[in-house]
């Protein structure tokens, strides 16, 4: 290991350390907040509370680190700034790492899911499936819900109720030639807005769109 590389890991190993923890526990959470009955509302702010208390804490470690061992007042100012634009970034980067994880984990879902998906969207096309009023319905082990309309326009929920906001995969062939609007705008084709209600989207693979109502 070059010997400056080294020495920038020493001088500044608190700022790294939980740099490393904050995107560690983005990631964790966003994925916990998948599958575990969990109070985001709540739990964000307090994941957010914690990590700016340790944030200071590692920014105090340096700066005491800073000014015992540095040369002169300027290099442990210098050193000082330094850990501030580590945590600073760290920051930063928190909330695009839970963006970035959450859209991953659709994708997941997508992927692991899209055979039984399809085998679903093909049973309803079929009548085997008829709309149920009101809450999800179950096939496979998925759960989801049809649209009444024609073609078949079924939503497969990932996160939350119909009660409050939520979000699902969306199989809509309706508006299939309207992706760039909804891409570009992320808003919700014409046709998902009339059944499932207003909604942020964006085209996965054809037909099928992730989607956030509210």
């Amino acid at each position: 290991m070059p010997s400056t590389l080294k020495d920038f890991r020493t001088r500044h190993f608190a700022a790294l350390a939980w740099v490393g923890t904050a995107l560690t526990v983005a990631f964790a959470l966003t994925i916990a907040l998948r599958f575990v009955p969990l109070d985001a509302v709540l739990t964000i702010p307090l994941f957010i509370l914690i990590l700016a208390v340790a944030g200071l804490a590692a920014f105090g470690m340096d700066v005491r680190g800073a000014f015992r061992n540095a040369d002169s007042a300027v290099a442990a100012l210098a050193r000082t700034a330094g850990s501030f634009a580590i945590l600073a970034a760290g920051a930063v980067l928190f909330p695009p790492c839970m963006l970035l994880t959450s859209i991953a984990v659709i994708w997941a879902t997508l992927a692991v899911n899209c055979s039984t998906y399809a085998v679903i969207v093909d049973e309803a096309r079929s009548g085997v499936i008829v709309p149920k009023t009101g809450g999800y319905q179950s096939r496979h082990g998925i759960s989801f819900q049809l649209g009444s309309n024609q073609p078949v326009q079924i939503a497969f929920p990932i996160d939350g109720n119909m009660e409050d906001g939520w979000g699902a995969i969306v199989y809509d062939p309706t508006d299939a030639g309207e992706t760039g609007r909804a891409k570009h705008g992320h808003a919700a084709p014409s046709s998902i807005a009339a059944t499932y209600g207003w909604a942020k989207c964006a085209p996965m693979i054809t037909y099928y769109y992730r989607c956030t109502f509210s």
